[in-house]
Formats: C-alpha cells, structure tokens, sequence
C-alpha cells in the first residue's frame, strides 16, 4: 500500500511540474523497482524529450537499458550522453567500461588508450585498464594499478573486486579473499563479489557462510551462474541434497544448456542415487561437450559400482576417439591403464601428453610412476628432473625426486631436495617431517635442527601418525622419554599395525623403566607379518629382555 501510494505521488509530482525532467527519473526510478519497464522506459524517453542535451539523463537511460538486458540501447544512449557531455573522457571511460563488460575488448582498449594519453590518472579508465591486464593474464600489472588506485580511493569496491580476482589468478588465496570481503563491505549490492567471497568460504568449508554469500549474490542477480554452483555445493556437502537439487532446477531452466549447471545437477543426483538421471545427464554432456572430462571421470561411479572397470576404459576410449585432443580425457585413460597394470600403454599416452602439452606435469608425474613401478629409479628421478626445468617451484616434482633420492640412498641429495622446497614453502609437513627424519638418522645429528623441522610438521599436521613417530624418536634421542611416548602412544593408537612404531614405542617404554609395558610392545611387534627394518635388532632385544629362566 505504501509503493502504491509513493507511485501516486510521483505521478501527481510530475502533472505538477510538466517541464521538469526530475519528477519523471524518481518515477522511472519507481517503476524499475516494480519491474513495470515499458512504464520506466516511456518516462525516460519524456525526460529526454524534455532536456535533449542533457547527459546525465542519457546515463540514466544507459543505466536502464543495460540493467534491462537492452544492450544496443545502452550503447546508444552513453553515445548520445558522450556527444552530448561537458567532461567527455569520463563519459568515454564509462563507455570503456561497457564495452569491457560485453567482451568488446579490443573497443574497450582503443578507448582506454585514448583517454590515458590525455588523461592518465583518471581513476575509472585506469579500472578499465587494469580489467584488459586481468583478462590478458598480466595480473602483477593489474595489482600494481589496482593498489595504486585504492591509495587514492580507499573505499573504492569495485577495486577490491578486481583485485580478488587478480590475487587469486596469481594463487594467493588469503590476499584474494581478503579483498573480496572488501569488495563485498564497500560495493554491499554487487552480487559478483558475494560469489567471490562464497567461493573462498566454501574452499575453506565454511559451508554456513558460504550458502550465506550465494544466496545474497543470487538475490541480488538471480542469473548469477556462480552464485547458484556455489550455493549447491555448499549445500550438498552438508547434506542438503534436496536443497541443492532446487537450486540447481531453478537456475538450469534459465540457463539449459550450460554445461557446469547440467554437471552440477548430474553430481547432485548421484548423491541422491538417482543414477540413472545422473548418467543420461553425463551423457548428455559428453554429446554436447566431448572434452568436457568431469563428465566422463563421474561416469565411472557407474561403472566401478557394477564392478565394470573394463568397460569404463572402453567407454573412455570412445570418448576419446570423438575428442582426441582433449587432454584431460587423454590423462583419465591413462590414469585408468596405468591402475590397471597396463604401463606400456599408459606410457605411449603420457609421452603423447608431453609433446601436446609440454608444461602440463600430470604426464612427467606419471611418467616418473611407471618408471618407478617397473623398478627404473634413474629413468623416474629424469622424468622428475624434465618437469623441474619446465616448472622449477613444483612442489610435486621436488617431493617426488626427494623421495626416489631416499629410497635409493642418496641421502645428501634428498636432504638438499627437502631443503629446497622448505625454502618455498616453510610448512610443508611432509618435507619437514622427512627431512627430520633424515638428519636423525646421520652420525653425529644436529637433534635441535631435528625438533625444530618435526615441531613444524606436528603443528601443520597434528594428526598425521608418521609425524607423531618422528617427533617421538627425536625426543627419544634426546633423552625426553616421557614425551616420546606420549608421541609413539598417539602414533600407535592410529597405526596398531605398523611394527616400526611399536619399535620405538618399547625402547623409549625400556628407557623410562617400563619394563613389562616394553616388554609387551616388543612382542606385539614382531608378531606383525609385515617387514620392517629394524625386525633383526626387535629380536636380539626381546630376547636380552626376557627374564632368564
């Protein structure tokens, strides 16, 4: 009652004052909140009439038309406001802006260009310019504007937008969501940034706040594709599957034939168990989009669920066959042969990879696999070696080729490789863990270095029973048998059927003076079947601790 009675109001405002364009932009205003846009757009077009030269009302219309998905209109009417406009390069950078939004790059470049040459500080044409940075890849040059103009504007959220999205094409997850919550705190109704943002929550599991972002973003835009994913997602992994199944419905009949919307409601229905929805879904899918290898991978829940493994790779051939440059189809086949036994074959399709996608490491990776499979260490720490000159900061090959390092005795060169990557990345338990475990092993160890690398992988993975088993031997060796226990005691409880860990176990029990609790753990290690290293000295010793009869 209310709107219609503030709607009666203007239109009396407007009798009132019939040669005043302001009354009809507030009634036009109205109307766009109503969705009545023929009403918005005949009020609009009376305003014009009125005052033709004046340009902000042809913003205002261009702000209506492209609002209204009437984009030749917007473009005609920030023309008109250009033309039309005492202060033409922030017109020009408006137009700019449009441009960039529609995916008219190249008019979009032309124009910033211009303006910058005459006016190289204006703040929305330095926006646009750091976006085409974005687009084109050159994040660092996008940053260094974007932080420049926040200096100058520090409110400025469609700026923290931008930079979100450049911090996190560079992977620097905690700065990109440190600028989305900007974004979102000084540009509240951009539905885009609320994605953004939704999308760091749900990376982090915060499943709550992240439905929370989706839902705003979606109600601000119920077209916003993203929004909808993520708000499924978030739901789904809380179990909210008919939730999520709504969701998705809604945004899959405006959009039907979107590809992520379609793999999204085919996930959402295996969880439902309506298998036979989600594997007409896939397939359906995998005609559309051949490459499309999320398809193609969820398809072998069916398959695997049959005990069908053999027809899943022949399923995966023929997908193949209709894409063979699709890599990612290329890697699961490979994948698949390689599980299965098939390394000569998997090979041939990794080595195909290579020379097709010469920085993609999955192929070295797999190829440094089978190489170790079949026992050819030297061959494996090459194919490792290949990837690092291509890619020097992987994480994956520098832990693979400490690994084969280790495994083959050449324990310098696995210390070296276990340093370099705590150089890179300082928390990295696995690294540290192995790296202690290696400097406990030496002759005369530096014990501190030994703690101080497994307190950094204990604190990074709490948790993780091998860690506990380094740590507590560690502290054995320092003479801290109370806290090697407590250590090996966590380690066991997690992996009562690892006889190493019942090793250490007993001798830092018989340190303490435990000697029937060591005792016992002694003997309950060597009865394990499996193999271990230290399975000779576990014997000398239960035998010199047994009670002489």
């Amino acid at each position: 009652k209310q709107e219609e009675k503030a709607g009666k109001q203007l239109l009396e405002t407007v009798r009132a004052f019939p040669s005043s364009t302001k009354p009809l932009l507030r009634l036009a205003s109205y109307y766009m909140r109503k969705k009545e846009n023929k009403k918005a757009e005949q009020a609009i077009s009376r305003a014009i009439s009125l005052a033709p030269d004046n340009d902000q009302i042809y913003l205002f219309a261009a702000i209506f038309y492209n609002k209204t998905n009437a984009f030749k209109k917007a473009e005609k009417a920030l023309r008109k406001a250009l033309n039309k406009s005492n202060n033409p390069l922030a017109i020009k950078a408006l137009l700019a802006n449009f441009y960039f939004e529609h995916k008219k790059f190249t008019e979009a470049k032309k124009l910033i260009t211009d303006i910058l040459k005459k006016n190289k500080k204006l703040p929305l044409a330095n926006l646009v310019k750091a976006k085409l940075y974005i687009k084109d890849g050159a994040n660092d040059d996008a940053i260094a504007i974007l932080n420049q103009l926040l200096r100058e504007n520090p409110e400025w959220g469609a700026v923290y937008f931008q930079l979100s999205l450049a911090q996190l094409a560079r992977g620097r997850l905690e700065l990109s969501q440190k600028a989305a919550a900007q974004a979102v705190k000084y540009s509240n109704n951009n539905s885009s940034a609320h994605a953004l943002l939704a999308r760091h929550l749900l990376r982090q599991k915060q499943f709550d706040r992240a439905q929370q972002e989706a839902a705003i973003a979606l109600r601000l835009a119920p077209r916003n594709i993203h929004a909808a994913l993520i708000l499924s997602q978030s739901l789904l992994h809380v179990q909210k599957t008919d939730s999520a199944l709504k969701v998705l419905e809604k945004i899959n009949k405006l959009f039907p034939e979107n590809i992520e919307v379609l793999y999204n409601l085919a996930v959402t229905k295996m969880a439902l168990k309506q298998t036979a929805d989600a594997n007409r879904l896939l397939e359906q899918i995998l005609s559309r989009k051949p490459d499309y290898t999320p398809a193609l991978a969820l398809l072998s829940v069916f398959y695997l669920r049959h005990n069908e493994s053999e027809k899943f790779i022949k399923r995966v051939r023929e997908q193949v066959a209709k894409a063979p440059d699709a890599s990612g189809n290329l890697l699961l086949l490979g994948d698949l042969l390689y599980q299965q036994g098939s390394l000569d074959e998997a090979s041939k399709i990794f080595q195909q990879l290579q020379l097709q996608i010469p920085k993609n490491r999955r192929s070295y990776i797999m190829l440094a696999a089978i190489q170790e499979k079949r026992g050819n260490i030297k061959e494996a720490i090459a194919e490792y070696r290949k990837l690092l000159k291509k890619q020097p900061d992987s994480l994956q090959a520098l832990m693979g080729l400490a690994t084969l390092f280790e495994q083959s005795g050449k324990l310098n060169e696995a210390k070296e490789t276990y340093r370099k990557i705590l150089v890179r990345h300082a928390q990295f338990a696995p690294a540290a863990n192995n790296l202690s475990w290696l400097i406990a092993q030496e002759k005369a160890p530096d014990l501190g270095e030994a703690l101080r690398l497994a307190l950094i992988a204990k604190q990074s993975q709490p948790d993780n029973a091998r860690i506990s088993d380094t740590l507590g031997y560690i502290h054995y060796l320092r003479g801290s048998f109370a806290l090697a226990t407590s250590q090996f005691q966590d380690a066991v409880s997690a992996l009562p059927h690892t006889p190493t860990i019942r090793y250490h176990l007993a001798l830092s029990l018989k340190a303490q003076g435990a000697d029937r609790e060591a005792l016992q753990e002694m003997e309950q290690c060597l009865k394990e079947t499996t193999d271990f290293p230290e399975r000779h000295k576990a014997e000398k010793l239960l035998k010199s601790w047994k009670p002489s009869s």
